[in-house]
């Protein structure tokens, strides 16, 4: 059973991630994948072109990943600390309630996410 609020899918099902976006004028595969090594959140292929976001994170660390790996995909060039660092506080900044109500858009809380996993 799925319901669906401000445009994100809450489901009982681990979330699901699969589209193409366009990165500084380069076309990107952007999905989630659940075989990426425990441990590791995220991956950005350049050769592929592919960003890749492990669906078991939390709704804000999936947020936080998503935008890392784009970084690193629009910015091949940049250091690893500032794209992390960069990433956790953007995430920061936009993943408040006050922020998402703002923008129109709604968080799902992470307990809630946990116990529909």
């Amino acid at each position: 059973m799925e319901a669906v609020e401000s445009g994100a899918c809450v489901s009982k099902r681990m979330p699901r991630l699969d589209f193409f976006a366009v990165l500084l004028g380069t076309r990107w595969r952007i999905f989630s994948d659940h075989r990426l090594p425990k441990g590791d959140g995220g991956s950005c292929d350049y050769k592929r072109k592919w960003v890749r976001v492990h669906p078991s994170l939390s709704p804000q660390k999936r947020f936080e990943m998503l935008h890392h790996e784009c970084l690193h995909g629009a910015y091949e060039h940049l250091d690893e600390h500032w794209v992390e660092q960069f990433a956790l506080d953007f995430s920061e900044v936009v993943y408040r309630p006050d922020v998402l109500q703002f923008l129109g858009l709604q968080r799902i809380p992470d307990s809630q996410q946990r116990a529909q996993s």
